[in-house]
């Protein structure tokens, strides 16, 4: 069993801007994200370059969103509220 699977998969379908806009806000770099998620650097440098929703499967998204509510972001209705 893979400790790190998050169920359910994303609650929101994040997009690479508000994946910058939620690293702005809490002063983390991407490098940041990828270990408090487990997601490779690569991924997150990928999700975050995306225009619009990025192309990574649902678990990593999942990763992600689950990481950056953690450090209290929220994603109401396409924004990012901290």
């Amino acid at each position: 069993l893979d400790e790190r699977r998050v169920w359910p998969y994303p609650s929101v379908m994040l997009t690479g801007k508000q994946i910058r806009a939620a690293l702005a806000g809490i002063g983390w770099s991407r490098a940041d994200l990828s270990k408090a998620s487990g997601v490779s650097p690569r991924t997150i440098q990928r999700m975050c370059e995306a225009d619009g929703v990025p192309s990574a499967n649902a678990e990593n998204l999942a990763l992600v969103e689950k990481a950056l509510i953690g450090e209290g972001v929220a994603f109401p209705e396409g924004g990012v509220q901290f």
